[in-house]
């Protein structure tokens, strides 16, 4: 971050896009990894950065997407109600209906239906999921497809479907799979599979 504002120079709305995109990529990359302070670090600049008039594409582009990182990481730390209160916020959001903008429609319902399940709401949580679920598949994109198949996985654990679980996992293990086959990288994908929660999940898949 320090270099690209040296490139670019103080106050130009450049410097306010690229940051907002550098933060929000080592969140998500910290959160595969499990390590929620530096998550948090990153998203809340972004978070406070959407409310100044000079970050106006922080807050079209990026924003959504700050906001379900910022729900991610307090469901992971177990505060439900700081992760409602920012999913209460993303769904006010009215162009999440507008391509190419569907990916966080989709997120939106998977932490919503956990959202459900730790109410114990878990017809509705069900409900939910799949809805997702669906919208993932139309959508075709590997990662959003992977972490769903895993939140269904999650689901089912709560609502003790162990059998229907452990399918919904070993569905996202062979996305996990097909997305390493792709990373030409040796070195990125072993980090890759050797995450957290990628090992994770392939522990899950196994059975329990």
């Amino acid at each position: 971050l320090e270099s690209i504002q040296e490139l670019l120079g103080p106050g130009t709305s450049t410097l306010f896009e690229i940051e907002s995109q550098t933060r929000i990529n080592l969140a998500e990359n910290n959160l595969m990894l499990k390590r929620y302070k530096k998550v948090l670090e990153n998203l809340e600049v972004v978070y406070e950065n959407a409310q100044n008039p000079e970050y106006y594409l922080a807050r079209w582009r990026w924003k959504p997407r700050c906001l379900l990182g910022l729900i991610e990481v307090w469901f992971a730390l177990g505060d439900f109600d700081k992760a409602e209160s920012y999913l209460s916020e993303i769904t006010d959001i009215l162009w999440l209906n507008e391509v190419p903008y569907k990916k966080y429609q989709v997120n939106t319902w998977r932490l919503r239906s956990q959202l459900l399940s730790k109410q114990k709401h878990f017809q509705d949580a069900v409900k939910e999921m799949s809805r997702a679920l669906s919208q993932a598949k139309k959508l075709k994109n590997p990662t959003l497809l992977w972490k769903t198949h895993q939140s269904f996985g999650n689901l089912y654990l709560e609502i003790d479907t162990d059998k229907a679980a452990k399918s919904e996992f070993q569905k996202a293990v062979r996305v996990v799979k097909i997305i390493a086959n792709g990373l030409t990288d040796a070195d990125l994908k072993m980090k890759y599979l050797q995450s957290d929660t990628i090992q994770e999940l392939f522990n899950f898949s196994r059975g329990f």
